[in-house]
């Protein structure tokens, strides 16, 4: 079975949202991260799904390899998601194996941190898929934001 989700043009305002991101990056000097975010965006996939609790990021990397390389830069990437957007999840995957959603029991959580007084979130994996990953934002009682 595999998740099925609709391939809709990014709306202005979050594709100026993507731009200030990329400035960010820029600045920043983090050139992998940013060569990352092409490859989901042109070999991979690259999902935005707005929900009232903030939006949803799901990224499919094109590779296993690159799937590694995103999840070790997710927290940075989520950090400056969030800067533009009202994110609440980033979710890794790759193209072969696409994220979708499973019950709660499967998902190991790896911990959660502070990065900001606001800020609070938590990073997670899925038993027998090594490219699934997950970094959710997290209330002030460290549960996760629906």
């Amino acid at each position: 079975m595999e998740a099925s989700l609709p391939v809709v043009p990014l709306k202005h305002l979050n594709n100026v949202g993507l731009n200030k991101v990329f400035k960010f990056l820029t600045a920043q000097g983090n050139f992998h991260l940013i060569s990352l975010l092409g490859a989901a965006m042109y070999a991979g996939n690259f999902f935005v799904h707005e929900t009232e609790s903030g939006m949803h990021f799901m990224i499919q990397m094109p590779s296993s390899k690159s799937a590694q390389e995103m999840i070790g830069q997710a927290v940075t990437l989520f950090f400056c998601l969030e800067e533009a957007f009202p994110i609440s999840r980033l979710l890794i995957s790759t193209t072969q194996d696409p994220f979708m959603t499973v019950p709660a029991d499967y998902w190991v959580s790896l911990g959660s941190y502070q990065l900001k007084p606001d800020l609070l979130i938590g990073v997670g994996k899925v038993e027998g898929h090594p490219d699934w990953y997950a970094v959710v934002k997290l209330n002030e009682d460290g549960k996760l934001v629906r």
